[in-house]
Parts: structure tokens; C-alpha cells; sequence
């Protein structure tokens, strides 16, 4: 009797957990829709991000700079960390940390301070900002 509800409650756990990372790695699309100062002389911008996925494998994608706008499109299937930079390596110019959201979000960059980015449509990425905004409260 035991022995059968050893197996139950096992196979109950393992279809939850199945239910679960399937819900978890459902992808979902997003828009980063952005405009880059008019000093920029870069014909394309980087993007880069690492998705929490089974295979976890990093992606880099480039947009051409358009009457400075840019667009990326791709999917995530959570909030996800990305970095955006308007040349490789990103360290030598500058870039600026994201978090990109599955939904419709906008960005203004100056071409050379990537640290005033702005992104608007992300809770996570409004999160993060404050954080860091904190963090350089000197402690008394």
C-alpha cells in the first residue's frame, strides 16, 4: 500500500514539474523599438541577451540605424537581462543594461553615454533602475 502511493505521489510530482518548465519557458514576443542621438556615425546597434531556456544559449542580434531609430524583435519567456551596445567589443564605446520584458517596449539612447539610457515598458527594467539609484546613497 505504501509502495503505491510512493508511486502516485511520484508521478503526480513529476507531472507537476513537467506543467511547470513547460509554463516557464513559454515564449512570448517583444519590441524594442529605440532612437539613438543624431550624433551617432554607427550604421548598426547590438543587442545581447542570455534566455532562461533549456539550452541557455546567448543571443546577439544587430538592427540598422534608420533616421536614428532601430527596432529588435525576438522572444523571452520571462524578464530578461540584455545589454545594447553600437559596437564590438561593447567595453570600448559603452553600453547599457536592460531588462527587456515580452511586450512593447521603447528606448532613448545618447550615442556616446549609453548611461542615460531610458527605457519605457518595463517594470523590471523601472526596478532595476531604482535600485541602482539607491545603491549610490552614500551610508551614513
Amino acid at each position: 500500500m505504501q509502495f503505491r502511493i510512493l508511486i502516485v505521489c511520484s508521478l503526480l510530482f513529476l507531472v507537476t514539474n513537467t506543467m511547470i518548465a513547460q509554463e516557464t519557458y513559454e515564449k512570448k514576443p517583444f519590441e524594442l523599438s529605440g532612437t539613438i542621438s543624431d550624433k551617432t556615425t554607427s550604421k548598426k546597434i547590438y543587442l545581447s541577451l542570455r534566455t532562461r531556456t533549456p539550452e541557455a544559449k546567448p543571443i546577439i542580434d544587430s538592427a540598422v540605424i534608420v533616421n536614428n531609430k532601430f527596432l529588435f524583435k525576438g522572444f523571452i519567456s520571462e524578464p530578461t537581462e540584455a545589454y545594447i551596445y553600437h559596437s564590438r567589443p561593447m567595453a570600448r564605446l559603452g553600453f547599457a543594461t536592460l531588462f527587456l520584458e515580452p511586450k512593447k517596449l521603447d528606448l532613448t539612447l545618447e550615442y556616446n553615454n549609453f548611461n542615460t539610457a531610458k527605457l519605457k515598458g518595463s517594470k523590471t527594467h523601472d526596478e532595476y533602475s531604482l535600485l541602482q539609484k539607491l545603491c549610490k546613497i552614500p551610508l551614513k
